[in-house]
């Protein structure tokens, strides 16, 4: 039986509420977070209840595009999709005048497709939104990967250009736009320089589920028959669970939950036992695997620094309470790692997600305590 996100207070409906509310003061919003964290979840709850809140919704994921023709073809055709078939009737007539208007009677419709101007026909389908009665959010999943892999093809220009159109299409146009990501925007537009799209934008900081809301979760989890070995969990396994996995990702919460076994007790003793052993069933399954996507987001975006990354967190999964940077220093003992560029990279691994940083009391650990102690039995490369 799935859960009802409609009136379960995970649900997120006061998040929603509250972005709905600032799309009604024609804000438009962007909402990084570490991966997991539930950003997708949030944009498709905002989907499902637009038309509660007199929109109507385009959500789209361009973390897959490899290029600008891509992310326009992409916005282009989740547009026309709920344009309807009016505006796919138009589309030949369209893709000739904006791609070879001089082979108009020759063309096929796929090799019109293939020459279309997707940014200006974008840019034209922006338009239609905006003239329309009805009123229109694009809700843009993952819009940093996307610019990232621009900068790793050394078209960082092509990112400002990106990024700045958007920019124009948000300022001057009524729809209102939410933009995601599980990588920091900052730290790209200050390496591509193109701080200034994004100052108009007002940022939304989603958080982890409370404690209380996240021992429901799981507890909902079991009585609707989503975990494989219980029916139930109780009070005191709840809250175990919560402090197990310390950052309280509904992702991460399900995934231990799933490793819950035994005959359900409020006994204390007989409760830390139990979550042990599905810590250790967790680590030993294929359900580890949900930890490495962390890994892997070093491998394929740090470049030249993944080594160092990677070796940095080895040295601070050690430490359940954190480290200083002098002992990190210490630890990696690597003579080209000056305290300056250490710092640097404990502030771009704590915008991504893996760790948090106290730097005016000089203390940095893992944000979350299972992927410390995965890090710290798998010791990625």
């Amino acid at each position: 039986m799935p859960l009802n996100f409609d009136t379960s207070p995970y649900g997120r409906r006061s998040e929603t509420d509250y972005i709905f509310s600032r799309f009604d003061a024609g804000k438009n919003l962007l909402m990084p977070g570490p991966r997991r964290l539930g950003k997708t979840f949030v944009l498709e709850r905002l989907e499902q209840r637009a038309s509660q809140h007199d929109y109507h919704a385009i959500r789209l994921d361009v973390s897959s595009c490899a290029d600008t023709q891509a992310f326009f073809k992409k916005l282009a055709e989740k547009i026309e999709d709920k344009l309807g078939n009016k505006i796919l009737k138009q589309i030949k007539q369209r893709a000739l005048q904006l791609g070879a208007p001089h082979q108009q009677n020759s063309q096929t419709l796929p090799q019109a497709l293939l020459n279309v101007d997707w940014e200006s026909y974008a840019g034209n389908l922006l338009k239609e939104l905006a003239e329309d009665s009805r009123r229109w959010l694009i809700l843009m999943d993952e819009l940093p990967i996307f610019l990232l892999r621009l900068h790793e093809r050394s078209a960082i220009d092509q990112a400002s250009r990106v990024m700045y159109w958007l920019r124009e299409n948000c300022l001057n146009l009524s729809i209102r736009w939410l933009f995601t990501g599980s990588i920091g925007f900052e730290p790209l537009a200050r390496k591509g320089n193109y701080q200034g799209a994004i100052r108009d934008l007002e940022g939304f900081d989603l958080k982890p589920l409370e404690k209380n809301i996240a021992q429901i979760f799981v507890q909902d989890l079991a009585q609707n028959g989503l975990l494989p070995y219980r029916r139930e969990i109780t009070d005191s396994e709840s809250c175990a669970i919560v402090d197990a996995v310390g950052w309280l990702s509904p992702y991460y919460l399900e995934a231990f939950s799933r490793h819950l076994q035994g005959v359900p007790t409020n006994a204390q003793a007989e409760t830390q036992s139990l979550i042990e052993a599905a810590r250790l069933s967790l680590f030993q399954s294929a359900d580890k695997d949900c930890f490495s996507v962390w890994s892997e987001h070093i491998r394929k975006h740090y470049q030249d620094n993944t080594a160092k990354a990677s070796k940095l967190l080895a040295a601070l999964s050690e430490f359940p309470n954190g480290a200083s940077s002098g002992t990190l220093l210490a630890d990696l003992a690597d003579p080209n790692m000056q305290d300056t560029e250490l710092k640097r990279l404990l502030a771009i691994l704590e915008e991504d997600g893996f760790i948090i940083c106290d730097f005016e009391a000089d203390t940095h650990r893992f944000r979350m305590e299972l992927l410390r102690l995965w890090w710290q039995r798998y010791l990625p490369e």
